[in-house]
């Protein structure tokens, strides 16, 4: 999992990249807690109750950037809510197209969280 364009300037460089990358597993780490923490219905929810994520990487994330996400519910059934989401690098590349999640809210509840109405999602971490 380790490629040093993460951490070393000098291969980042070599890759003809400015800077080293943001790897892609903390992108879809950082996409799950915004959709999870900014979409209404998910707010009561355990990162837990992600069930499957999916998106296309299509620009890099310099590491230390801020990431925008943004998102909405597609539909929800039988307890489970399905979110459309993209996330934008600092330069408003799109970074993550397409993106896809499916939260079990039969899954649990955040110890101390509340739910609320509502859909829709931006966040910047």
């Amino acid at each position: 999992m380790w490629h040093p364009i993460h951490t070393e300037m000098s291969a980042a460089r070599r890759a003809g990249l400015a800077q080293p990358i943001l790897q892609g597993v903390a992108s879809w780490a950082i996409a799950a807690r915004e959709i999870r923490d900014h979409v209404a219905e998910l707010r009561a929810l355990s990162l837990t109750a992600l069930r499957r994520l999916r998106g296309r990487f299509r620009a890099p994330v310099v590491a230390g950037t801020p990431l925008q996400v943004s998102g909405a519910v597609r539909g929800t059934a039988a307890g489970v809510l399905e979110v459309g989401f993209e996330v934008r690098n600092a330069e408003g590349g799109l970074a993550i197209a397409d993106g896809f999640a499916r939260f079990d809210g039969s899954a649990g509840a955040r110890p101390g969280a509340g739910g609320g109405a509502g859909a829709g999602s931006a966040g910047t971490r």
